[in-house]
């Protein structure tokens, strides 16, 4: 009697433990930097409109946040006027007015209540107070001038709200980066691998491009998205006038924010581009009263941000996508030294799924085994791999198979346990080997009422579960994966890449990013953002992580499921290898698997010009077992049946790879759908993305085929 009271009672401090919340791991804000002015620009304000301008020591304008005198025409209407004239943009609701939006000239310029403060030459403040019934809030923004430097500043801290209406973004003066179509360059943006819009092509039709900054937030929208953009993976956004341009890096709070823009006619006269950030989070609840009418209520999370978002607007005395990308790199934080050895593809391998079977008519489900350790040696031994082939090893290890989060690697004994791992390692000792776990989000167990305090929450205070994109419904479905909290997820994390033996890949971490919004211990995106960060900064020596978001860009031996191209929204005009301009001959930088994207070839093209090394995803079992397993999916990934291809590929481009792999792309140009792509040891590459030979220096290159120059 006495062992079961014992024993209850240690289950129950079990589960009280497991209940309380934890500590969540501190990380400092920014401090705000200082300014001492610049030496070749001067800061103006005008104080009837509040358009603040920079100007050139011979008084010419060369940066303004709003055109001067805007007018109504046939791309303008009367109703954007007041959006033109307005250096914020404030979206804001109340309990079921959930998406009103309104600009400072017409709540605040116009009505003359805002207040501007000289701090010295180089910096003005002016607080927008939004004084009408239906907006009642104030906003500080400082604008302050270094160097070549425009920032633009909102103090987040000493916003004021104080009517019944919740600020729930701000947009930071939208008008500034812009051009019509009497002007001759185009707007840069960070869409995948970089996507650029042309300022001469008037496109009424295009609907608004929004990308949050590393990622979309799990815990806020659930369900529904417009398009499928792809994140925008860095912090910045630009402008090229063909004599000059602009490059804006959001560096104040990026996590919060969002990267917008609009075509030529559209909405304006303009083709512009901004940034705007989440000062409040909130969802919606749609309900059924009883009189049968549907409402949409807010769900608002209790969390506002106080971390000051801001912008800087970086003037370049030239234009092109290569100035572009050298500002974008100076102002990028330190760079990591260039890698070690040359990459010249990478595998990612499949081992044990389930398969659906039965016994008289009793269905159960067993295990087989797509790809074994073995399997994976026997392909590095036909691809004549010399230690350049990275292999990624997904669902080789129990952990996997159970669905339980992994404290180390334990080997499946059914893909050929440590032994087979052993065997591998040994037989290719140069190879880099990966493990690939999802160390962001954590399985559901069986006591997963007990394990609350485990995970984040939505803002509709469910438990985060992640939700994966479906490109045929354009919905988000639930899987059974779950986020978990800030410091569950840095303790778990650390583990088990402290215990791993051998290299991990990092599912999610540099990939996605999510909030909790829970009331206790609720935590931004910007914290999170943070220690992940330091986690990567610590750990992610002798490791891979997924993803091409800036912050963890560098920090592990390379990235995989690397974008190579643009999401190809409709109001874009030329997918550009922008990320890879920046970060090429510093970091590794790996494909997604091209066989299962939906143009293979379109993309090999894509890694050949942006120097990005082509993965592929490999099985060792025939397709049509594949078809009748859980890796239906993979149905076309036989190593047997793209050996021959894969075999032919290496041949032609291990070369290529081997002499640009710590060199910088330092030029990219792409017309008529041909691109040049030169490195900084004159090593070029030609690529034909037409469906017909063409011409270039000379040389016909085949329809969607390559050259390589060295």
């Amino acid at each position: 009697m006495q062992k079961r009271i014992l024993v209850l009672a240690l289950l129950c401090c079990m589960l009280l433990g497991a209940c309380a919340p934890a500590a969540v791991p501190q990380t400092a804000a920014p401090e705000r930097p200082q300014t001492s002015g610049s030496a070749s620009y001067t800061l103006s304000v005008d104080p009837e409109t509040c358009c603040v301008s920079v100007l050139d020591k011979a008084g010419n304008t060369v940066l303004s946040t709003n055109p001067d005198d805007p007018q109504e025409d046939e791309f303008t209407p009367a109703a954007s006027l007041n959006n033109l004239r307005s250096q914020l943009i404030v979206s804001y609701y109340s309990e079921l007015n959930v998406d009103s939006t309104i600009g400072s000239y017409l709540s605040s310029v116009k009505k003359k209540t805002f207040t501007v403060t000289w701090l010295d030459d180089a910096r003005v403040r002016i607080d927008y107070d939004f004084s009408r019934k239906d907006e009642q809030f104030i906003i500080p923004v400082e604008y302050r001038l270094e160097d070549d430097c425009f920032q633009v500043r909102v103090l987040t801290d000493e916003i004021q709200e104080y009517g019944a209406k919740r600020i729930s973004r701000i947009s930071v003066t939208p008008y500034l980066l812009r051009g019509s179509a009497q002007d001759s360059g185009y707007l840069l943006l960070p869409d995948g691998s970089g996507a650029t819009v042309d300022f001469f092509y008037i496109n009424p039709d295009a609907a608004a491009y929004t990308a949050q900054i590393y990622g979309r937030n799990p815990a806020e929208a659930l369900y529904y998205e417009e398009g499928n953009p792809e994140s925008a993976m860095l912090a910045v956004f630009g402008a090229d006038y063909r004599d000059r341009s602009v490059l804006a890096r959001v560096d104040g709070n990026a996590a919060a924010g969002w990267i917008n823009a609009r075509a030529t006619g559209s909405a304006c006269s303009y083709a512009y581009a901004y940034a705007s950030f989440d000062y409040r989070v909130f969802d919606t609840v749609t309900l059924t009263g009883t009189d049968w009418q549907v409402k949409e209520y807010v769900a608002a999370s209790e969390l506002v941000e106080t971390e000051d978002f801001s912008v800087s607007y970086y003037l370049l005395d030239r234009g092109g996508l290569s100035a572009l990308a050298e500002k974008c790199r100076d102002t990028a934080g330190t760079l990591p030294q260039a890698p070690e050895k040359a990459l010249t593809a990478a595998l990612y391998a499949y081992g044990a799924t389930t398969q659906r079977a039965a016994v008289l008519g009793i269905p159960y489900t067993k295990t087989v085994v797509a790809t074994e350790f073995s399997d994976v040696s026997e392909m590095l031994d036909r691809l004549n791999a010399d230690g350049s082939i990275a292999v990624l090893l997904r669902d080789f290890d129990k952990a996997a198979l159970n669905e339980s989060y992994p404290e180390s690697v334990k080997w499946s004994g059914a893909c050929g346990g440590k032994s087979g791992f052993a065997a591998l390692t040994s037989a290719h000792p140069e190879t880099s080997v990966y493990c690939v776990e999802d160390l962001l989000y954590e399985p559901a167990s069986a006591f997963l009422w007990a394990r609350q305090s485990h995970f984040a929450k939505m803002v509709s205070r469910e438990n985060l579960a992640r939700y994966t994109y479906s490109p045929v419904t354009y919905a988000y479905t639930a899987t059974d994966l779950y986020g978990m909290s800030l410091s569950r997820l840095i303790s778990h994390a650390g583990k088990a890449l402290d215990k791993a033996s051998c290299g991990v890949a990092m599912n999610y971490l540099g990939s996605e990013l999510y909030g909790d919004y829970g009331s206790a211990d609720g935590t931004t995106r910007s914290t999170y953002l943070r220690a992940i960060a330091e986690l990567l900064a610590e750990k992610g020596s002798g490791n891979a992580v997924e993803g091409g978001n800036e912050y963890a860009l560098g920090v592990s031996d390379l990235n995989y499921n690397v974008p190579v191209s643009s999401s190809g929204y409709a109001m874009q005009t030329q997918s550009v290898p922008f990320l890879q301009m920046v970060y090429h001959g510093r970091v590794l930088l790996v494909s997604t698997a091209l066989n299962l994207t939906q143009d293979p070839q379109t993309e090999l093209l894509n890694c050949i010009a942006s120097g990005t090394v082509p993965c592929f995803a490999v099985t060792a079992m025939e397709n049509e077992n594949l078809r009748r397993s859980e890796y239906k999916n993979l149905f076309g990934t036989c190593f047997a049946a793209q050996e021959e291809t894969l075999t032919a590929l290496l041949d032609r481009t291990g070369d290529y790879y081997k002499a640009i792999y710590n060199q910088q792309i330092t030029d990219y140009v792409c017309e008529n759908g041909v691109s040049v792509t030169t490195f900084a040891d004159g090593v070029r590459v030609i690529v034909n993305f037409n469906r017909q030979a063409a011409s270039f220096e000379d040389r016909q290159i085949a329809a969607m085929d390559f050259e390589i120059i060295q």
